[in-house]
């Protein structure tokens, strides 16, 4: 059961956004990977609390390299400003059709988009959901 649980907020803490270089400039629309596997009837799902400011744009799921089935891969989304603002961005870890279960685990970014739309992380919370 250690080991679940270990694994589990690894998974959770191995979820990386797409930073900009030490000294550099945010990017205009970081891309967040997410790792998850799908043949266990789990996905990553967004929701965003303000959704005139940002928009998440999921850009699918590419499986890691394996001959075995049920390889685990890693899911990508982008968040693009849509207006100048304050928005977060929640990802639950879950299965659809388990509505009223809590989900695997949950990760939520706080996003800045300024006047030029440039999207910036500038925050986040990580729930294992155990």
């Amino acid at each position: 059961m250690k080991k679940w649980l270990i694994s589990l907020l690894l998974l959770c803490l191995l979820t990386v956004p797409a930073f900009a270089e030490e000294g550099g400039d945010p990017p205009l629309a970081p891309d967040l990977y997410l790792t998850g596997n799908p043949t266990t009837g789990y996905s990553w799902f967004a929701e965003v609390d303000e959704p005139t400011v940002l928009a998440v744009t999921d850009n699918g799921y590419v499986q890691d390299e394996g001959e075995g089935v049920g390889v685990g891969g890693v899911f990508q989304f982008r968040l693009d400003g849509l207006k100048e603002g304050m928005a977060k961005v929640t990802f639950r870890y879950a299965r659809a059709w388990e509505t009223e279960e809590a989900p695997l685990c949950e990760l939520s970014y706080d996003v800045y988009v300024s006047e030029d739309l440039d999207t910036s992380i500038y925050s986040i919370n990580v729930n294992p959901g155990l």
